[in-house]
């Protein structure tokens, strides 16, 4: 399987011109899994480039090789968000070593670790709020439902900052819940 060219993108939204027409924008690059941010962010006691660097090392055993291996993978030099992005994606591209429940637990963990990225970083919270009122919609994406489920785990961070929730706080909230309540919740997301 190999990716589509805008997988990893950042979400983007239209804006209604006043002649009826719709133009397409780009949202932040924070909406963007695959955006290296600088300080890494932490989660898991470990620091992470990426969303993507931490998902896809995080769905292996702590301490597996796998899972080591796209721990220790840093961006090289000038290298696109993308680059990175797709590079650390095919390493986490095995069906070995998965966990059993992986499956319910994988939007649980992106939450989690976007949150801590919102955490890291003052200016993605106001990158992100400055979204508001749009509908955020995800890029293509070769791998199954994160078209869907990114955009909405960006509004739904973006209404706890919209109402000036404390995002430790949702973070430990969410960490609390079972996976298929953070699935039921992530579905739940609208407009704000």
């Amino acid at each position: 399987m190999s990716p589509k060219q805008d997988m990893g993108g950042r979400c983007y939204f239209f804006k209604e011109k006043k002649n009826g027409s719709l133009v397409k924008y780009y949202a932040p690059y924070c909406t963007d899994n695959f955006q290296i941010v600088s300080p890494k962010f932490s989660h898991e006691g470990y620091e992470w480039h990426s969303i993507e660097q931490a998902f896809q090392s995080l769905k292996f055993p702590i301490g597996s090789k796998l899972q080591v291996q796209i721990c220790e993978e840093s961006p090289c030099n000038g290298e696109s968000y993308h680059d990175y992005g797709i590079r650390v994606w095919r390493m986490g591209q095995t069906l070995t070593n998965l966990p059993d429940n992986w499956e319910t637990e994988k939007l649980k963990l992106m939450l989690s670790l976007n949150l801590q990225k919102y955490l890291s970083k003052e200016s993605f919270q106001k990158d992100l709020l400055s979204t508001i009122p749009h509908v955020l919609i995800g890029q293509p994406s070769s791998t199954k439902g994160w078209e869907y489920y990114n955009p909405r785990i960006q509004m739904l961070i973006r209404s706890y900052l919209k109402v000036g929730k404390c995002l430790k706080e949702v973070l430990e909230d969410i960490n609390k819940k079972r996976s298929e309540d953070v699935e039921e919740l992530l579905n739940d997301v609208g407009q704000d």
